[in-house]
């Protein structure tokens, strides 16, 4: 997690676990001292992206009750 102090607010990169350490606990932990972390430098909001079908980590940042803000959807042709 990173702060941004022209904006007040903590941004996350997308977290993650290897496979075999997932549904530890692990990724939770990280975002709840990021959180902790952020507040303490100001932050008053935190944000992150992700793809919207990627379930296991929607799984995660709803575990932590960070709610669906914004979704936009990508196109390629191929």
């Amino acid at each position: 997690a990173w702060f941004d102090e022209g904006h007040q607010a903590g941004y996350f990169e997308p977290v993650a676990t290897l496979a075999d350490h997932r549904r530890l606990g692990l990724g939770k932990a990280l975002m709840v001292e990021g959180f902790r972390r952020l507040q303490n430098v100001g932050a008053t909001a935190a944000f992150l992206g992700n793809d919207v079908d990627n379930v296991a980590a929607n799984r995660l940042y709803e575990s932590v009750r960070m709610p669906v803000f914004d979704q936009e959807c990508s196109w390629q042709k191929e």
